[in-house]
């Protein structure tokens, strides 16, 4: 035993598909010699391997089955029996009731039932459940999600992790998350339905349960793909009745060609409205009711001071995170020894981290 910190390293955090450089939901959790792929969403696995072999983890801990948590199970089943991969023993996999008969009804080619005992060791997990795995300790809570789902919470060397997995804000989330050093927590949805059940979480909602929960550090993940920076746009000059815009019109091109166009808000009294400014300069609505087309070139920029600093005391102090467009990039905080960073381009951005407990801003 080294007595090292935990870490976590995001192999993924996409929802509901993988993009080109950024897989679904998957986390590798490792402290001294004990590692554990926390959700196997699709395209996980291959970064997986950049930090350890499948046949050198100590278990594998599912979520929920949506196939953005789940999928890359089934890779691994044919790379666990079928490849270059010597199994020793079949690895730990902790999972929602029927995961085995999932992974069979999908891997299972003919009358005989797929071996899936061969490759896993399946325990299937219920409210309350807990596992002591290597020098890791995993409780785990029933969430909200529709579906049976988990989270967990993640204990070593008297630091401890939470994780959401995909859940509404509910009780035993909190519960979990009390007092916990870092709240791992997605926000899929803009916001909470009109009609039917919250299934996921907003970015002010993984706020509230950060505070609610008093946990020292707030990570939003799992970022839907309709959040986009919150700015806040000018109004027009008071008086005015035309159209005000954060950007000048594009100059006509010197060849003659069409530009690329670019977007900018433009307020028509107390109406703020999307506007695409075309090479000639003159505005175009994109009509009621139409998502905006991303913004050209496709590459969101941080968010400004101004816009930092119109969040509020009280939301800082809920630790909401500016969300952007890509792959979160986690930079070393008081859980983790370090975290390795996710590996980006120049076309994604990190999420904001914010302190829950004094509001200020960790990156």
């Amino acid at each position: 035993m080294n007595d090292e910190l935990p870490r976590i390293t995001v192999l993924g955090c996409a929802t509901p598909y993988a993009s080109a450089d950024n897989p679904c939901s998957g986390y590798l959790v490792s402290c001294d010699d004990t590692r554990i792929w926390v959700d196997a969403g699709s395209g996980t696995l291959g970064p997986l391997q950049r930090h350890v072999r499948l046949d050198e983890l100590d278990a594998i801990w599912i979520s929920h089955l949506h196939a953005d948590h789940s999928a890359d199970l089934l890779t691994a089943y044919y790379a666990l029996l079928y490849a270059d991969i010597c199994l020793a023993a079949p690895i730990r996999l902790f999972g929602p009731p029927g995961i085995a008969d999932r992974l069979a009804g999908f891997l299972t080619n003919t009358s005989t039932r797929s071996p899936i005992e061969s490759a896993f060791a399946v325990t299937e997990l219920h409210d309350g459940h807990q596992a002591a795995i290597g020098s890791l300790k995993l409780t785990s809570r029933a969430v909200a999600h529709g579906i049976p789902a988990f989270a967990v919470r993640i204990e070593a060397a008297g630091r401890s992790l939470v994780y959401s997995g995909d859940t509404a804000p509910c009780p035993s989330l909190t519960q979990l998350a009390d007092d916990c050093d870092v709240l791992l927590c997605e926000a899929e949805s803009a916001q909470a339905p009109d009609n039917g059940d919250q299934v996921h979480h907003t970015p002010e909602d993984a706020g509230d349960t950060a505070r609610i929960a008093r946990a020292g550090r707030l990570i939003v993940t799992h970022v839907g793909r309709f959040l986009t920076p919150g700015r806040q746009w000018p109004a027009p000059p008071p008086g005015s009745t035309a159209p005000s815009t954060t950007r000048p019109p594009a100059p006509p091109s010197p060849s003659g060609k069409r530009q690329p166009p670019q977007w900018a808000r433009r307020t028509d009294g107390s109406k703020r409205t999307l506007v695409r400014i075309g090479a000639l300069g003159r505005p175009r609505h994109d009509g009621p009711g139409r998502a905006p087309r991303p913004p050209w070139p496709r590459r969101t920029p941080p968010p400004p001071p101004e816009m930092l600093a119109r969040i509020s005391p009280a939301r800082r102090a809920a630790g909401y995170a500016a969300t952007h467009r890509g792959s979160p990039v986690c930079r070393p905080i008081g859980f983790c020894a370090a975290i390795a960073n996710h590996r980006h381009t120049s076309t994604q951005r990190p999420y904001g981290l914010f302190d829950t407990r004094t509001g200020s801003r960790l990156m």
